[in-house]
């Protein structure tokens, strides 16, 4: 007799539903001499080949999380750990890329998602930091590797916006500035013309930092900022004259709305009154960081090792020799070798600096040294393959500054962290003393020279300058740049 319906139903085998994964990596095949083709073969055989993504082939990290499995993932305890095999700037573009998540799939708190650094950079000070070591190992391709990543503790760590608005000389090309691909370009136009629209912003190009938020967090920045620069009480730290605000007032006229037009046009005009004087349209951009932001000779020599390395890619096929070629390669950029480029310009003579430092109000200016030839702004206490610049713990209470005020004093004793809302910036005056440094802090107990520990800066340049975020320099006309806490990520610390 024929089986019914219902019997037929019953006797089908239920479906199997896809179990969300707990651990996923990301790694670049083409990356670390072919170690990171190592890493995915190897560890694809643990996690599942649906499990591990290549960003060579796909560099789409914010399409590939926004998967729905993943989501569903992140959502279920304990939440979904992504490790991610490469250096300093691959680990910022990642926690980017979770930003970028969070925000189309309009995700909150419930859905988690940790970073677990596997080193295969040049430095990997964010991997030393949290426990991961500094130098990619054949343990990393064990499934020991992975059981450390999901036993590891969900710490936090600052993420630092840096938004750059280019003075005249940065605004006359048509062209795009060559910045590193983490930072979005945004274009801003204003016309007093009747019946032409107030103000128009657009975005030339999303970075690999790129998001709502991140756009929405520059502008609030930048406009609180221009606010107190005009107070009265600012004194020497006012950047404007008082014609300034009529001039502002007299060309571009704005709607009181309730989206971020006019906020947006007031944040990205007011820094610099050269543009203004362009008409038409002005441009600027921004990215985030997470270990250091820097500017002159450190960068100069950083810049010198990137452009080579994209004309000549074989050549750098290893951590160690990366580090070799880093040297001589910015030795030779900066100063430090006869026959070579000269120095960078001395900051005091082409910049100026100010601070909001914890325990005061409002900005200040804080006097750059004569000598120097580099400010390097740290979040972590790991730079340049694991070097303390600052100084270690036991020293914080040597409180020597460049330029110090009591308050100064008071906030340099406190040992600094990664997660505090707070960076540090040293100075260096040349390649040469900045070697030293390298050589004084590679476990020897030294330190670089403090100028000061501050929670938000501004740097206004006049003259071209190196500069870098997290190992991706280029090389900047005068600008004024601003630099304050973006938020926080969740990092994963391998428990020891």
């Amino acid at each position: 007799m024929a089986a019914s319906k219902e019997d037929k139903k019953t006797s089908e085998p239920p479906k199997e539903t896809k179990k969300p994964p707990s651990v996923v990596l990301f790694s670049n095949s083409r990356s670390g001499g072919g170690q990171g083709k190592r890493v995915l073969d190897a560890l694809g055989a643990v996690l599942g080949a649906s499990n591990v993504f290549d960003l060579g082939e796909n560099p789409h990290p914010e399409r590939i999380l926004a998967s729905d499995d993943l989501v569903a993932a992140a959502q279920k305890p304990p939440g979904l750990r992504i490790v991610v095999c490469g250096g300093d700037g691959t680990m910022t573009w990642i926690m980017a890329a979770i930003d970028l998540v969070k925000e189309r799939r309009s995700l909150g708190d419930a859905h988690r998602f940790y970073v677990a650094m596997m080193p295969l950079g040049t430095g990997n000070d964010l991997a030393r930091t949290f426990g991961w070591g500094g130098k990619f190992r054949s343990a990393c391709l064990q499934p020991a590797w992975v059981d450390a990543a999901k036993k590891a503790k969900p710490v936090p760590l600052d993420r630092w916006l840096v938004s750059v608005m280019p003075s005249a000389e940065g605004q006359k090309s048509e062209k795009l500035l060559d910045v590193p691909e983490v930072f979005s370009v945004h274009e801003f136009e204003a016309t007093a013309e009747a019946g032409a629209p107030k103000s128009r912003h657009t975005t030339l190009k999303e970075g690999r930092h790129h998001s709502v938020r991140l756009t929405e967090t520059s502008v609030a920045n930048l406009v609180q900022h221009d606010a107190e620069m005009r107070k009265p009480d600012a004194g020497g730290a006012r950047l404007e004259s008082d014609a300034f605000e009529g001039a502002v007032a007299e060309r571009h006229s704005f709607e009181d709305r309730g989206d971020a037009t006019k906020a947006l046009m007031q944040a990205h005009v007011k820094p610099s009154e050269s543009v203004l004087k362009l008409g038409g349209s002005w441009r600027s951009y921004d990215g985030t960081f997470s270990n250091y932001f820097s500017l002159g000779v450190d960068a100069a020599g950083a810049h010198a090792f990137h452009s080579a390395r994209r004309a000549n890619p074989s050549r750098f096929s290893s951590p160690l020799k990366n580090q070799a070629l880093y040297a001589w390669l910015g030795a030779c950029a900066t100063g430090g070798l006869c026959g070579c480029k000269g120095p960078p310009p001395k900051l005091a003579e082409v910049s100026k600096l100010l601070a909001r430092v914890d325990g005061e109000n409002g900005w200040r200016e804080v006097p750059v040294p004569g000598g120097c030839r580099g400010l390097i702004v740290l979040n972590l206490q790991s730079y340049a393959g694991g070097r303390d610049l600052w100084g270690p713990k036991s020293a914080c209470r040597d409180t020597a500054l460049c330029c110090a005020s009591a308050q100064d004093v008071a906030n340099a004793a406190a040992a600094p962290a990664c997660d505090d809302g707070v960076l540090e910036v040293v100075v260096a005056d040349d390649v040469f003393s900045m070697g030293a440094t390298l050589v004084a802090t590679n476990g020897l107990g030294g330190r670089a020279k403090r100028l000061i520990r501050a929670k938000e800066l501004r740097i206004t340049t006049r003259e071209r300058v190196f500069m870098q975020i997290d190992g991706e320099p280029w090389l900047q006309p005068p600008a004024t740049v601003h630099l304050k806490c973006f938020g926080q990520s969740t990092v994963l610390k391998r428990a020891n």
